[in-house]
């Protein structure tokens, strides 16, 4: 599937395969209104070919949710894209939702970690810096950060100090 380089061909394609009129399909893709242009952009054959491309994918859709699933990981990556597209194709861009595609998209590929809190509020409030350090070198440990040289774990741990008459 060729996807149009005009971002705004695209958005044109993708009204009149969702069976908009041509004047409202020419105005959501960012256009002035204009029924000659409308008409003479309707005629153009990327355009005409990528509303074929659009409907085929439609009716393929529909076949596949009658007889198997849809939801498979490439589907909704296609999806994913398709909406960063059609987000960034408006003339005022939807940046909230091409965002959100983006994130998605960003965490499917792993380019992003999820960050997580451990242990539950409050848990390391009675601990002394001694019990905190110990905890953290033992997290460490689980994680297989055990395994590095006594200057690294002096970065880590820093020098020991005193505080309070603790270390």
């Amino acid at each position: 599937m060729t996807i149009l380089s005009n971002t705004r061909h695209e958005a044109f394609a993708h009204g009149l395969a969702r069976g908009k009129t041509v004047d409202v399909a020419y105005v959501e893709a960012g256009y002035s209104p204009n029924r000659g242009n409308g008409s003479r952009l309707n005629r153009n054959d990327g355009v005409i070919a990528r509303v074929i491309e659009l409907k085929a994918l439609v009716e393929r859709m529909r076949e596949r949710t009658i007889n198997a699933d849809v939801l498979t990981k490439a589907w909704v990556i296609e999806q994913l894209i398709a909406t960063v597209i059609r987000c960034q194709s408006y003339e005022k861009i939807d940046s909230a939702g091409a965002n959100k595609a983006l994130h998605l998209l960003g965490l499917q590929l792993g380019m992003f970690v999820e960050r997580k809190e451990t242990g539950k509020p409050g848990e390391f409030d009675g601990l002394t810096i001694a019990d905190k350090r110990e905890r953290i070198l033992g997290i460490a440990k689980e994680l297989g950060l055990d395994r590095i040289s006594a200057r690294e774990r002096l970065a880590f741990t820093g020098p020991t100090i005193e505080v309070d008459g603790e270390t």
